[in-house]
């Protein structure tokens, strides 16, 4: 039997709300036993210790990872069905786009950057921060058969046009020229 595997993979801060993700995965493990969820990530040792006890409770169903890159990092990837990241503010979120390069869906939070990304493409579930609709909105995207489809299919595509060495060059190209075309004098 397959054991769906969420992940959040970032570095480990108070604004990206792991509280709250744990909170929520209380409640997807009552639901959706056979789920596990993986923290990838690292940071202040204290505050790692903090969410290392908060989401003891949750017994053998959460891993902490550490810091994962390169090729340990794609292993993570290939091996989860969903990532999530419930930040409070995220400035871009690139954790987003390897995961969506990987074709795995996405749960975020408006506040992450790339949410407008995420619902003009339907590529996963924006969501707010409760732990009730954040858990509603990892089962919705684990059951979506259709959303894991499109993400697996059209997710490395449509990272590759968007946000490519080449495509964001473009972008700022041409924003420079307008800019220098229309700059007061």
């Amino acid at each position: 039997i397959h054991r769906r595997t969420v992940v959040f993979l970032s570095r480990l801060h108070p604004k990206k709300n792991l509280e709250l993700l744990f909170d929520a995965w209380s409640i997807v493990q009552r639901r959706l036993p056979d789920t596990e969820l993986l923290i990838a990530g690292d940071g202040d040792p204290a505050y790692v210790r903090l969410l290392r006890t908060y989401a003891s409770h949750l017994g053998s169903s959460v891993t902490f990872l550490g810091h994962v890159e390169g090729f340990k990092k794609q292993e993570v990837f290939h091996r989860s069905d969903l990532f999530v990241l419930p930040s409070q503010h995220e400035n871009f979120g690139i954790a987003v786009i390897e995961a969506l390069a990987a074709g795995i869906p996405v749960v975020v939070t408006p506040e992450v950057q790339l949410s407008t990304f995420v619902l003009r493409h339907s590529l996963g579930v924006v969501t707010q921060a409760s732990a009730v609709t954040l858990a509603d909105s990892i089962q919705r995207a684990l059951g979506d058969d259709e959303l894991s489809s499109r993400c697996r299919e059209q997710g490395a595509a449509l990272v590759a046009r968007h946000f490519s060495l080449e495509s964001v060059g473009e972008s700022l190209d041409l924003m420079y020229r307008y800019a220098i075309a229309h700059s007061p004098v």
